[in-house]
């Protein structure tokens, strides 16, 4: 309900407790009861955090917080011996599902705009149209580079 402050703190303590049980659980049925709900749990806290990120416009933080997310879920499936359940997971579509909505709010970087260009105009077989634009991808490049010296 947009509590994002909320869901991330009870979602850190549930992670907190996943952690305390997978370490200290006296049988290894009762580590693993529990962790099955680990992805949710880091989809729900990457998500909200996301959300905060994504609400102050700072787009790029937001997408790096919900590629951490997703990189914490590979690992969990990873440490089960499960890699292709990733691919699979509901909690990584959508992860995947913000991701893609975020990268629509990220500015175009102007060199990968001509870059697109560069690409359709090969296709077509512009070859005049590619040979221009290739000079000037060089060019602003050149630009570029001098300018971070």
């Amino acid at each position: 309900l947009g509590d994002y402050p909320g869901v991330i703190r009870d979602t850190a303590r549930q992670l907190r407790v996943l952690d305390l049980c997978g370490e200290y659980a006296g049988e290894e049925h009762d580590r693993l009861i529990l962790e099955q709900y680990r992805p949710y749990i880091i989809m729900m806290n990457t998500r909200a955090a996301a959300s905060l990120e994504f609400k102050d416009e700072m787009y790029q933080k937001a997408l790096n917080t919900v590629t951490d997310g997703l990189d914490r879920i590979r690992e969990f499936f990873i440490r089960f011996d499960q890699p292709d359940a990733f691919t699979k997971s509901n909690e990584v579509k959508i992860l995947k599902r913000f991701a893609r909505d975020i990268r629509r709010k990220l500015p175009v970087d102007p060199l990968d705009k001509l870059q697109n260009k560069l690409s359709r105009a090969v296709k077509r077989e512009d070859y005049e149209e590619a040979a221009r634009l290739r000079d000037e991808i060089e060019y602003k490049r050149g630009q570029r580079q001098r300018s971070e010296t």
